[in-house]
């Protein structure tokens, strides 16, 4: 007896465990920045962990649309709520306020390395957050429109064409930006001579090792981005253009497969702050031994 493979029900189970692994991961880093004393990097880090969670929990919806929201259709009879969840209008806000705060957390430590100067100048604990709120304004402007013209259950061909061209546009400079940007964070950060002096003082070098260590966890999650985004947005065009049938990449559905790797990137995040973040690492090991040290005594 043989057992017939199902594409659709083996990317609803990938989606269940990345829904998983991103809610727990995504609430540990906000929990975990929250009780701490954060930085203007913690700021942008703690709305990209909140992004990243709202896509997962509000892309529900749409990606199970076929299975097992298709039984309870009628919750989305209303208009507004088939445009929000059914349609992924909401998911795709938080994806777009994602990607404006991975934008300025690559700015901001762009002058961290490359410009510390004018780095408190420009990226106070105010500034930061009123960036913060601006991310989240563009992101429900740009679907502004969307609300306005688009109809649920009938696709409107002329807008979703200006959007799918807007969107590679925009995807190609944001990718553009984002890898020029941490190139010249890597070179100036590992491989310029440091232009610290062998007389220089602990807290220097000390100062500089964490300077390394934030860095090497922003430049993991922008790396996570660009692999995860470019075959989004390749994807994205080849269906948009027809190129693409429904199911015509290997038996999957290309919008699921779309939906999959933004709900991959946003899942890996947290991990990554985690793993690259020491002062995250501490506070997790803490957390997780309920406050108490390696020896097993209480702090």
């Amino acid at each position: 007896m043989s057992i017939e493979f199902n594409p659709e029900l083996f990317l609803d189970v990938v989606f269940s465990l990345l829904l998983v692994l991103n809610i727990a991961g995504n609430y540990l880093v906000i929990y975990i920045i929250y009780k701490k004393q954060r930085t203007s990097t913690d700021y942008l880090l703690l709305n990209l962990a909140l992004s990243d969670m709202l896509f997962g929990v509000l892309i529900v919806p749409k990606f199970f649309k076929n299975t097992i929201i298709k039984r309870t259709d009628n919750i989305f009879e209303n208009v507004w709520m088939c445009l929000l969840f059914k349609k992924g209008t909401l998911p795709y806000t938080a994806i777009l306020s994602c990607i404006s705060t991975m934008m300025a957390v690559t700015l901001e430590r762009y002058f961290a390395i490359c410009h510390p100067h004018s780095f408190k100048k420009w990226f106070s604990t105010r500034r930061v957050k009123m960036a913060i709120v601006i991310c989240w304004l563009l992101a429900i402007a740009y679907y502004i429109p969307y609300y306005i013209k688009a109809k649920c259950r009938d696709v409107d061909y002329e807008i979703a064409q200006v959007y799918s061209l807007l969107s590679m546009i925009l995807a190609v400079l944001e990718l553009v930006f984002l890898i020029i940007l941490s190139t010249k964070i890597y070179v100036s950060l590992w491989l310029k001579p440091t232009g610290i002096h062998p007389s220089a003082s602990q807290r220097e070098l000390e100062e500089r090792k964490l300077k390394k260590k934030v860095t090497r966890c922003v430049l993991a999650v922008v790396g996570s981005f660009v692999l995860s985004y470019i075959p989004f947005f390749t994807i994205q065009a080849l269906s948009k253009y027809h190129i693409l049938s429904d199911n015509n990449l290997f038996g999957f559905s290309p919008k699921k497969l779309i939906d999959l790797f933004l709900a991959i990137n946003a899942a890996v995040d947290p991990y990554l702050y985690a793993f690259q973040n020491t002062r995250l690492r501490g506070f997790l090991r803490k957390l997780l031994l309920c406050g108490k040290t390696a020896n097993g005594q209480q702090e």
